[in-house]
């Protein structure tokens, strides 16, 4: 969602609102060379100081596969992918 400063009615709410774009303004929109990255969770947190840079810093994101191994465990997750491979029968 993108934000902007807000109207002087919702800035008696808040101190942002959502943009609204018409149909004619989608293009424009649309086209900016926009950069984007992921970035840590502390973002949505409501303890993170807002003045931290660091939140907006690139992360690394680490792929689902290699979590879901790193859970079962070395000597499991190393069964796990010979028998993917299919170096060896599941017990």
């Amino acid at each position: 969602m993108n934000v902007i400063e807000p109207s002087d009615f919702a800035a008696e709410i808040n101190d942002r609102m959502p943009v609204f774009l018409t149909e004619q303004q989608f293009a424009s929109w649309l086209s900016w060379d926009l950069q984007r990255w992921s970035v840590s969770k502390r973002v949505i947190g409501s303890k993170a100081d807002a003045d931290d840079p660091t939140l907006i810093e690139p992360i690394q994101l680490v792929p689902a596969e290699t979590l879901i191994l790193a859970s079962l465990g070395v000597s499991r997750a190393c069964r796990v992918a010979k028998q993917a491979m299919g170096a060896v029968s599941p017990r």
